[in-house]
């Protein structure tokens, strides 16, 4: 789906099966290795990766080994001492022309300077 596309921004792993994690018995090693595999995917086919996962989850079970990630964290101040990428503050965010609620997220300029018109 993805070939010949130039993207902003990485493709996100989100893993939201946690169920299926102990019904198919996989480990905490199993579950990063998911991860990694689909990572190395996206790296041969040129494409980068962020991790999406809560504070609870990147504390207990994530080792995003020096890919970046995307923090879900729903407080004004996170006290996640992990490096992030991005930080997904809420889930009932509003915009113009949406008649729902939308998430809101921080993209840290530092990490993405191309976006906001500079490298």
């Amino acid at each position: 789906m993805l070939e010949g596309k130039e993207l902003d921004l990485p493709v996100a792993f989100d893993w939201e099966s946690w169920s299926h994690f102990q019904k198919y018995k996989m480990s905490i090693v199993d579950i990063n290795n998911l991860f990694y595999e689909f990572a190395g995917i996206m790296d041969e086919n040129g494409y980068s990766t962020i991790l999406y996962a809560s504070k609870y989850y990147l504390e207990i079970i994530w080792e995003p080994a020096g890919y970046d990630v995307w923090l879900a964290h729903y407080v004004k101040e996170t006290s996640y001492e992990g490096d992030y990428t991005m930080w997904q503050t809420g889930s009932i965010g509003r915009i113009d022309g949406c008649d729902e609620d939308v998430d809101t997220d921080i993209l840290f300029k530092s990490r993405y300077p191309h976006l906001f018109g500079g490298g």
